[in-house]
């Protein structure tokens, strides 16, 4: 049987193993948590440009809409004076 020392000596030990992991674990949360704000800068702008390009695609649209009116109406204005 181990003597009360040794027993605290192993347990002292034990301790400082688990202190140990919990300052890596505390790393590694910071990293990942470092990363997602990366991650989440990237989607930002990622973002940003699909609201421009919907942006510039709707512009276009309209315009196409609105030509296409005028020409319909053009024919039909057309038609009813021949």
């Amino acid at each position: 049987m181990s003597s009360l020392e040794e027993r605290g000596a192993y347990l002292e030990g034990r301790m400082e193993d688990h202190t140990g992991a919990f300052g890596d674990l505390r790393a590694d949360i910071a990293d990942v948590r470092r990363e997602i704000g990366d991650l989440r800068k990237q989607m930002d702008r990622w973002f940003d440009a699909l609201e421009q390009k919907l942006d510039r695609h709707f512009a276009w649209l309209v315009g196409i809409q609105v030509a296409v009116l005028v020409a319909v109406v053009g024919a039909l204005v057309g038609s009813y004076y021949k």
